[in-house]
């Protein structure tokens, strides 16, 4: 990296090539990186995309950058705290990003939150979605009914439910993200499919209802 080669991780002496430096677990880096700040630039390289398209399903593209940034900044600042027994940083940053969002009080804008990406993607959003159900519905049509459904979710299942659909997120890493039990996690993350699900279940069979009434 730019000025000197990074440190050794733990049990090792000397320095190493940036090639290893890259190799180093997200644990790695950030304990390197109390000794040398500027190496928790990798955290944020590493971490970058996936924290911002979170924030654009939380707040929209607008004000995403701003929960990037504060999130970012937070984790430097606090980057000490973080527990070096946990290989990814992932987990940690997400639960940040989650806290500067809700401080944002960004609940009734919701809307702006669902994009178009979101509507392609809503059968991850949805799973267990039947395969038919999803044929039939236009994707150009999903956009403002899958608004709604969302609007109907609570801050807590609306988050959980980005964290399912815009990361790699175990059940289990969602938990320590959000500091609730992973039964939790699984239970809340149904109830908000299933909410959503209904709802597009409604719409379908509304739009169907429509299109065989025209032709009466």
């Amino acid at each position: 990296m730019r000025g000197g080669d990074p440190p050794a991780p733990p049990g090792r002496r000397g320095y190493i090539s940036d090639v290893e430096f890259r190799a180093f677990s997200d644990a790695q880096v950030i304990e390197a990186s109390l000794t040398e700040p500027r190496f928790f630039e990798t955290i944020f390289d590493r971490h970058f995309g996936a924290v911002h398209r979170f924030a654009v399903g939380r707040v929209g593209a607008q004000d995403a950058p701003d929960v990037v940034a504060e999130t970012f900044a937070r984790a430097f600042d606090r980057r000490h705290r973080f527990a070096l027994d946990k290989p990814s940083a992932l987990p940690w940053l997400f639960g940040i990003a989650v806290n500067v969002c809700r401080e944002r009080g960004r609940r009734a804008s919701r809307g702006v939150r669902a994009n178009t990406r979101m509507a392609v993607r809503a059968e991850m959003i949805t799973e267990p979605f039947e395969n038919a159900l999803a044929e039939r519905i236009d994707a150009e049509r999903l956009l403002p009914e899958l608004i709604g459904a969302l609007r109907a979710l609570s801050d807590d299942e609306y988050a959980l439910l980005m964290l399912a659909t815009e990361s790699d997120l175990t059940y289990e890493e969602m938990a320590e993200t959000l500091g609730i039990p992973v039964g939790t996690v699984r239970s809340r993350l149904a109830r908000a499919r299933r909410r959503v699900r209904a709802e597009l279940r409604s719409t379908s069979s509304t739009t169907r209802a429509e299109i065989h009434g025209s032709r009466d």
